[in-house]
């Protein structure tokens, strides 16, 4: 029973489920009927009109493809979920769930510096991404060169640089770190209040990106995300210690 309460017993489970439904996803085919397929590859030879084709191509692909490529995203998704989560307790040595109040956050210097080198992890991350899909031969022959998506994603993670270190520089400044990364929810004044509203909808916002990078089995983001759950409540716990130290000295 005390097993089950583990947080490393919890995550080698989700992990264990992942593994199970990518070898289920492996032992499928990409289309019920290929000859079908390459039936209708073929056909653009016989097309006059190349946008009516197109169209028609995207609706009769998505009626012969079977679920192994959603599968087999959700399942590398949750494997890599669930490894992420195991290495970090393992390294925190996280036994039972009550031994997550003792988990530590970073310090200020080592907060700001690891966000920024792990946000860069996201583009060697988006040229894996659209690599392993073509390798998988998820786009058609006649898609034009993922190197423009690539370049698009690309510049989007670098414009995010000057938004992360701006939230960094503000949430930093009267902070104080480290501490116990899970500070209680009770907050008195309206700053506490107003901070904690935005805690809420970062982590909202990081729940909700991280279902869709599971979903989509987009490896590498996973990690990257759960990495920035840690950040969220690092600057989270910073800020809360700040106030409390504060509060008590005002007494």
């Amino acid at each position: 029973m005390n097993k089950l309460k583990s947080p490393k017993y919890l995550s080698l489970s989700i992990a264990l489920i992942g593994v199970v439904i990518l070898c289920y996803s492996l032992t499928l085919d990409f289309y019920t009927d290929q000859k079908a397929k390459e039936k209708l590859d073929s056909s653009a030879e016989l097309s006059t009109d190349e946008n009516v084709w197109k169209e028609k191509y995207y609706k009769e692909v998505a009626k012969l493809e079977t679920s192994k490529r959603k599968l087999m995203d959700i399942g590398s998704g949750l494997t890599m979920f669930g490894l992420s989560l195991l290495i970090f307790f393992m390294l925190k040595k996280s036994e039972s769930i009550s031994d997550l109040k003792f988990i530590l956050t970073f310090s200020k210097l080592k907060t700001f510096i690891l966000a920024n080198l792990v946000w860069s992890l996201m583009l060697p991350g988006t040229y894996f991404y659209y690599y392993f899909r073509g390798m998988r031969n998820d786009y058609p022959w006649f898609v034009d060169s993922i190197g423009i998506p690539i370049m698009y994603q690309t510049t989007s993670i670098l414009m995010a640089f000057i938004p992360l270190n701006i939230v960094l520089f503000i949430s930093l400044y009267k902070t104080i770190l480290p501490t116990n990364l899970f500070k209680e929810l009770t907050a008195k004044s309206i700053s506490e209040k107003v901070w904690e509203g935005f805690w809420a909808l970062l982590l909202f916002i990081n729940i909700i990106a991280l279902i869709s990078f599971i979903a989509d089995g987009d490896h590498i983001s996973i990690p990257i995300n759960l990495f920035f759950t840690y950040i969220i409540l690092t600057l989270r716990a910073g800020k809360k210690n700040y106030f409390q130290i504060n509060n008590n000295a005002c007494r």
